[in-house]
């Protein structure tokens, strides 16, 4: 019985059919054909700001943004340009500086290229070398009043801001001694923190202001030593404070226009105009920071405070088990700060610890009204006692001696909500100084700047500075990078599509 044979099954000769030859050939294009749109797509996508999603794999996470700089890029309501002008500086001694500045441009170009996916194409980014762009490098120099090179600025509308490389990154630029060549170094990035700041110095049309109050023996803004304010001061205008002082010695009034009045480790007491001043400003609904030295008697001042739903501890705190003697046992280290206040949560979440000297412990007023909210942002540990002062102006001995002195937890710094506009309260006004800064290093900075823009209603910038993150990188050379784009750019979407051919050819077979 002799069979049939389908003309579409397979010939006695081996081989495909036609139909089969077409539906293989077909299958094999469009393989290449949807390897090749898949590439496309992606090209596509990483050259929209608004579709692009870039993954940090660095160690330390370099350019991951922090949430509160992500929230403030995806609120952008007008558009911001930065521009970069960068180019390793001349060397006479080879230390390898110019070398380590090249790794902190691109450092600083790939954090800037976060800024600009993260803000949904509200930024742009413009980079420039003073040797290959030098007449657009002119320009800047002559209408933005560009001084020098390695410099980032932000642009938007009439406003503008200025951050230098030294800001961004800290570079050890080595040195020759005894003979030897010490290389440069590039220690850590912190670019973030500065970025930010400079962002929302120039996207508020209007700065806020915060006024510091003089004439009590209060330490200057201008004063960069030890016990002055001008690290602060620096601070918050690169956070886009406008910052000023205003004596209020002999009945001076306070500038209608303040957003934040500040009174920082006065040494005499205010006297009763400026206290009044002060409390009238508070119920017309002013910001108060208030950063107060234990050992300065004031009760005027004590009476707004409590008006306000605080007290204070008349003594100085003293850590009982500091292995120093003397005053030094009045440096309180802080790390308990509250984790669900939005000023403190932040620090909590990094881990970072404040110096607070010559600190006084802080409670809610027993006459406080229902209505009024105290929260405690920070606290010391149990080990430590009130050491009460020997009289009215002397300082106690730093030595526990049994009641009427205290050993337990103290609170040290306070956020009152409530009658009139918000108050930071904090038992030290040292914490804030230059030294407290330097030494304290990110807690005592987060926390001042934090309480500023809380107090402003600023909540979005309250830490937008991020951990510090050191270096740690592998070096590819130029043959390497170009190998790494051969691969993955090149090699790859011609690997998917040969694989469709071959698969065509194999089938025709």
């Amino acid at each position: 019985m002799a069979l049939k044979t389908d003309s579409n099954q397979s010939k006695p000769g081996g081989g495909f059919s036609t139909w089969a030859r077409l539906f293989g050939a077909a299958e094999g294009l469009g393989t290449s054909l949807v390897v090749l749109a898949l590439v496309a797509a992606l090209v596509y996508a990483s050259s929209r700001p608004a579709f692009r999603v870039r993954l940090d794999l660095t160690e330390g996470a370099h350019y991951t943004l922090t949430d509160q700089t992500k929230k403030i890029l995806a609120g952008l309501e007008r558009p911001v340009e930065i521009i970069t002008v960068m180019r390793p500086e001349a060397q006479v001694i080879p230390t390898g500086l110019a070398a380590e500045q090249a790794v902190a441009f691109e450092y600083v170009r790939n954090l800037i290229e976060e800024y600009v996916v993260a803000a949904g194409g509200e930024i742009t980014a413009t980079h420039y070398d003073p040797f290959l762009d030098p007449g657009a490098v002119e320009v800047l120099k002559r209408e933005e009043h560009f001084t020098r090179a390695n410099v980032v600025m932000f642009r938007c509308g009439s406003r503008r801001d200025q951050v230098f490389l030294e800001e961004l990154v800290t570079i050890a630029p080595g040195r020759i001694g005894a003979g030897e060549i010490e290389p440069a170094e590039l220690l850590a990035y912190h670019g973030e923190g500065p970025l930010t700041s400079a962002l929302l110095s120039v996207i508020n049309e209007e700065p806020p202001t915060a006024v510091f109050v003089t004439g009590h023996g209060e330490p200057s803004l201008d004063d960069f030593q030890e016990r002055g304010l001008g690290r602060l001061g620096e601070s918050l205008r690169g956070q886009g404070f406008e910052v000023s002082s205003v004596d209020l010695v002999g009945g001076a009034s306070l500038p209608p226009n303040a957003d934040v009045v500040a009174v920082v480790q006065p040494t005499q007491a205010l006297g009763s105009s400026a206290v009044a001043a002060l409390l009238a400003y508070h119920k017309a609904g002013g910001a108060l920071f208030l950063a107060l030295a234990p050992w300065v008697r004031d009760a005027r001042l004590d009476e707004l405070l409590e008006e306000a739903g605080a007290v204070r501890e008349l003594a100085i705190l003293t850590d009982d088990e500091s292995p120093y003697e003397g005053a030094a046992r009045s440096i309180i280290p802080l790390r308990r700060f509250d984790a669900n206040h939005v000023i403190t949560g932040p620090i909590h979440d990094q881990g970072v610890v404040a110096l607070f000297p010559s600190v006084a412990g802080l409670n809610r007023a027993p006459s406080a009204a229902a209505h009024i909210q105290t929260s405690f942002l920070a606290k010391t540990e149990d080990h430590v006692f009130g050491d009460l002062m020997s009289s009215s102006e002397t300082v106690g001995n730093f030595v526990f001696d049994g009641p009427p002195e205290l050993r337990n937890s103290r609170f040290v710094a306070m956020a009152i909500e409530g009658d009139g506009g918000r108050v930071a309260l904090f038992g030290s006004g040292a914490f804030a100084l230059n030294a407290s800064l330097s030494d304290g290093g990110r807690g005592n900075t987060d926390l001042a700047l934090n309480t500023f823009n809380w107090l402003i209603d600023r909540e979005d910038a309250v830490a937008a500075r991020p951990r510090e993150v050191y270096e740690s990188r592998v070096e590819l050379y130029g043959d390497e990078k170009a190998d790494i784009f051969l691969y993955i750019v090149v090699a790859m979407p011609l690997a998917g599509a040969l694989l469709g051919l071959l698969s065509w050819f194999m089938r025709r077979r």
